[in-house]
């Protein structure tokens, strides 16, 4: 009596569980739609693609031994030559790397599909040499707390790299931070008499309690004629260069705040390990190619 009853309750425990997992099925799985359908002719045989997250762009490997870089809208961008013995790809986690891969001769290739930003940094404040080999961008808000502890990060990778990297600050205020956009025009009105370096790491300094009377009391802690301050804070010229930051800032991909770019690659860690590990490579890659 006993089996029996344990076998009846293991037959109905089994039906049970198949019974629902035939709801879960019939109720979940209707629900998928095909929301969009999109198809393109291809003028190579496609052999393996990828879909990077960071970027929305598809690499697609083909039999004619190239890799094409597709835009989200799916227009080709690139066409780079690869070799005609790959026919598998994967691509790394943080999207920085592709792995080309062949089973039957057992090849692997590594290539970077890191994309480069070209940033106009001709008009904004900048430190360390002209011609410095390595080029580090940072976009910020001086009300962003990320971006107050991100200042000391860089000083300190300035100082381990004296005279081979020229710092570049761009402005991108976001709309959240109220004493974002009148920092930053004071800031540049303090550039205009040689202190913005100054008055940037005051402001930083006071990030969390920003407002009209703490920037006045930094622009005369960093020693600025404030008359001339007052005038220069105002004039439409350093609106527009704002702006301009902001669209370029939008153009490199930059949605928030902070962003570094090392020679114009995205720095995805922005601790002092992993800015210095691209820092060292681009100092390697610039000894190489001289």
């Amino acid at each position: 009596m006993t089996e029996f009853s344990y076998a009846t309750v293991r037959r109905s425990l089994l039906l049970t569980a198949f019974l629902l997992l035939v709801v879960l099925v019939s109720t979940g799985f209707a629900q998928i739609e095909i929301l969009s359908e999109k198809s393109a002719p291809l003028e190579a045989t496609p052999l393996d693609v990828v879909w990077s997250p960071t970027d929305n762009r598809l690499y697609l490997l083909t039999g004619d031994g190239e890799l094409w870089v597709m835009s989200p809208m799916g227009v080709l961008e690139k066409r780079l030559p690869v070799g005609k013995n790959f026919d598998r790809m994967t691509l790394d986690p943080e999207a920085n790397r592709l792995f080309l891969t062949n089973s039957q001769d057992r090849t692997l290739k590594i290539l970077d599909v890191s994309d480069r930003q070209s940033i106009d940094t001709r008009e904004a404040p900048a430190r360390g040499p002209q011609d410095a080999p390595v080029e580090v961008v940072v976009i910020s808000d001086f009300q962003c707390p990320y971006c107050s502890r991100l200042a000391p990060v860089i000083e300190q990778l300035l100082a381990r790299y004296p005279g081979q990297i020229r710092l570049v600050f761009k402005n991108f205020p976001l709309n959240r931070h109220p004493q974002a956009y009148p920092a930053a025009l004071a800031a540049l009105a303090a550039d205009r008499q040689g202190k913005f370096w100054p008055m940037h790491d005051a402001l930083f300094a006071n990030s969390e309690r920003l407002s009209p009377e703490v920037i006045n009391a930094v622009a005369q802690q960093v020693g600025l004629n404030m008359e001339q301050f007052q005038k220069d804070r105002i004039d439409p010229a350093l609106q527009m260069k704002i702006q301009k930051d902001i669209v370029d800032a939008r153009d490199a991909g930059v949605r928030g705040t902070p962003a570094v770019f090392v020679n114009g690659l995205f720095a995805r860690d922005r601790n002092l390990e992993g800015l210095e590990a691209l820092v060292k490579e681009e100092l390697a890659r610039k000894t190489a190619q001289k």
